[in-house]
């Protein structure tokens, strides 16, 4: 089995390779979101000078892909100054030397409240779960891609800018060439399509993005199957690492759990807002 500090660097590599595809790949997403993806220091920062939401700003891989150390911190300060945003970065809590805590409060760094958890499997097998009758996953091709964007955003139950993203970046990189290979699936209950998922294929794991069920068939097993239709998918291509994100102990962090996935760490957000 993989130690536990590998894993993380190969969890980040693959969400550093899916979050480029989603942010900066497709051109009018990123001009209309301000969307920047860039390397400081060996921390991938991204960046969005118009949404605010974490996942879309932050520099990933401090004390875990980079080292923990000033010239780190000072590399993305710079980093955010010269784009006119507040600095974020992400810390992979019980992964990251202890120490990075106190750096990043020496430094101007607040820890925010919202805490995300990261979870792994390592497996040459695909979960077993229940069979749902009348389930049936199919991989999206060309002519689904549409219908795709508009069921994730449902499912996200997401308007407005949010909307427009989830279904711009699930389309553009289910039909581009991005760094990493996505395959998407949609899942049909009796004929009605009603649930997302992504899978990033990246050198040495597969990530699992796009999680949506529509409210209505939440509740009934489908997410579970949606979870390893996705593995399955990666074991084909031999990989062998899984990894998915979780906003907190919620109901898609139990059904990880629940078809084999544990906590590989907590994801905290520090902030340094502009003077």
């Amino acid at each position: 089995m993989t130690a536990r500090s590998d894993l993380a660097v190969v969890v980040q590599r693959n969400e550093a390779a899916a979050f480029h595809g989603f942010m900066v790949s497709d051109l009018a997403s990123r001009k209309h979101f301000g969307f920047t993806v860039a390397r400081r220091h060996g921390l991938v920062c991204l960046g969005s000078t118009r949404l605010g939401i974490p996942l879309f700003h932050r520099a990933i891989g401090l004390g875990v892909t980079a080292k923990a150390d000033p010239t780190a911190i000072a590399a993305v300060l710079r980093h955010y100054s010269e784009l006119g945003t507040d600095a974020r970065i992400e810390v992979a809590e019980g992964i990251a030397p202890i120490e990075v805590a106190g750096l990043l409060d020496r430094n101007g760094f607040q820890r925010e409240g919202e805490v995300h958890i990261v979870h792994a499997l390592e497996t040459d097998h695909p979960p077993e779960v229940r069979a749902h009758r009348g389930l049936r996953i199919e991989q999206v091709a060309q002519a689904g891609l549409r219908t795709f964007g508009r069921l994730a955003r449902i499912g996200f139950e997401e308007s407005g800018d949010r909307g427009v993203l989830i279904e711009r970046s699930s389309e553009f990189v289910l039909s581009h060439r991005t760094p990493g290979r996505f395959l998407g699936y949609i899942g049909y209950l009796d004929d009605q399509p009603v649930s997302t998922g992504l899978v990033c294929l990246t050198a040495d794991a597969g990530g699992l993005y796009s999680d949506s069920t529509l409210p209505d068939f939440r509740g009934r097993g489908i997410q579970k199957a949606m979870i390893v239709a996705r593995i399955e998918a990666g074991l084909r291509q031999g990989r062998r690492i899984y990894t998915a994100r979780t906003e907190g102990a919620n109901t898609s962090a139990r059904n990880y759990e629940q078809t084999g996935f544990t906590p590989l760490y907590r994801a905290s957000f520090w902030a340094r807002r502009t003077d």
